[in-house]
């Protein structure tokens, strides 16, 4: 507890001391008691008091303020809630934009619904337009049991925030309407009460002592301006708090991955989710030798938790391996194969992977292995970063064959394999969830088969 305590302090000084600042003059003024100063003459002395702690509190405010924009600029770059790993390229292009969104944002009133629910409208269709930038209504680009999940994890969410709200959980809704409905009434005439005996109390403390007046009322402007100032920051902070959490609500609903709840993911990969290989497909060129390196990375792919797909198919993939010769710089075939497999894929594409063949051919031929000769790995290096930007793909791997002698580089490129595990997790995920959602007459009939008997099951259920 201490600890923490101090920790909060160093970080946390400034605001601290601003705090108290403020809050000392009337922390003195309840300790000595307002009958004494009077009585005593000192009320005076203590207005004068009051004014040099707030003319003291205002580099502290200029501090606070540079420090809470600098806060919300570190916020704004560091996406909250989610793991980054679970992102795809759409995903991190849609935080950017909420972030900036947030960044941009001024002080917000969280008493005006309006401009509240004018908040959450805007950042919610300026996601849904990201990912549906083609559709007339990106905003109903999504499915009913989409939404019943989100609502159900943000329900979650909100119970854990207010469960230990104090004295909430034994207040009844009665209590709350009655108290709202009450405000209404008489809000108005309280508030207007209020002002009117502060604007007495004010005029009479002048006729009485005119200089302490003076001293209190300068102490007064002070301090509104402070108000004013840590109110615009808390609004500034609650504005871009609800820009992001509602752009972190919308990326889960349109982006697809709400389609199917954890359960129902694992359920589709029968045993157990890490007991179910993840599909590999290895493709390439006619003549590039798929056969061949599909053949000498079998058993390694294996070990690493992949089943190979039918050779050159790659739809239904998690996890892609292009082969491509290193002796034949024409990588128009190999492009137009990419780019269907994304095509294909949509916003979650499976990683890729490129397996150079023909190491061995690059010059000069008669040096093996690039170990042992350093003018062989230059020569493998440059076709390796040849081939990355023809492709645009960062993962390549030099295999060789060599004729009579001990394949080369698949170590490594199992290796590879089982570092792309995660990312070929997420695209299965994808893929299961466009399965589902794609039409089926034999799944719709079972829907109905399973709605029908529990319809049934109910109305014949024994009471």
């Amino acid at each position: 507890m201490r600890v923490g305590l101090r920790r909060y302090l160093r970080r946390y000084w400034r605001e601290a001391l601003l705090g108290f600042c403020l809050a000392a003059p009337w922390l003195s003024l309840m300790v000595l008691g307002g009958l004494w100063l009077w009585e005593a003459g000192r009320v005076v002395w203590w207005a004068i008091g009051a004014a040099l702690f707030a003319l003291a509190a205002w580099p502290l405010r200029v501090a606070v303020r540079r420090r809470a924009i600098a806060r919300v600029t570190e916020a704004a770059a560091t996406r909250r809630g989610f793991d980054p790993t679970e992102d795809t390229v759409e995903d991190i292009a849609a935080r950017e934009l909420v972030n900036r969104r947030a960044a941009a944002a001024g002080p917000l009133d969280l008493t005006d619904r309006e401009a509240v629910e004018r908040t959450l409208r805007e950042t919610v269709e300026a996601v849904a337009a990201h990912y549906h930038p083609t559709a007339k209504r990106p905003t109903l680009q999504t499915t009913p049991p989409e939404l019943l999940l989100l609502m159900e994890r943000l329900s979650n969410r909100l119970r854990g925030l207010i469960r230990d709200f104090p004295l909430l959980h034994r207040t009844k809704l009665e209590r709350l309407v009655s108290g709202a409905e009450f405000w209404d009434r008489h809000g108005g005439t309280l508030t207007r009460l209020y002002e009117a005996a502060d604007a007495l109390w004010r005029v009479s403390r002048f006729a009485r002592n005119p200089a302490s007046a003076v001293f209190r009322e300068a102490a007064r402007v002070a301090d509104v301006s402070t108000f004013g100032l840590l109110t615009d920051t808390a609004g500034r902070e609650a504005h871009r708090f609800l820009i992001r959490e509602a752009g972190d609500a919308a990326i889960a609903l349109y982006s697809g991955r709400l389609r199917m709840t954890e359960a129902e993911i694992n359920a589709l990969t029968e045993p157990v989710p890490e007991a179910a290989p993840l599909r590999l497909s290895i493709t390439g060129r006619p003549g590039a030798g798929v056969t061949t390196m599909a053949e000498a990375l079998e058993a390694l792919a294996r070990e690493a938790g992949f089943a190979l797909l039918e050779r050159g198919a790659w739809r239904g993939a998690d996890a892609v391996l292009l082969v491509s010769p290193a002796m034949r710089p024409d990588r128009a075939e190999d492009l137009a194969l990419l780019e269907a497999l994304r095509k294909e894929a949509g916003l979650a594409p499976p990683p890729i992977l490129v397996a150079m063949t023909g190491a061995d051919l690059l010059p000069p031929p008669t040096q093996w292995p690039p170990e042992d000769h350093p003018a062989k790995r230059a020569t493998v290096d440059k076709a390796r970063a040849a081939v990355a930007e023809a492709l645009d793909v960062a993962d390549v791997h030099p295999v060789a064959f060599p004729p009579g002698g001990t394949p080369w580089g698949l170590e490594a490129l199992a290796a590879a394999l089982k570092a792309a595990k995660p990312a070929a997790r997420r695209a299965r995920e994808a893929r299961l969830r466009a399965e589902d959602a794609r039409f089926s007459p034999l799944a719709e009939a079972g829907r109905a088969f399973r709605t029908g008997r529990n319809v049934l099951s109910a109305l014949t259920k024994k009471k």
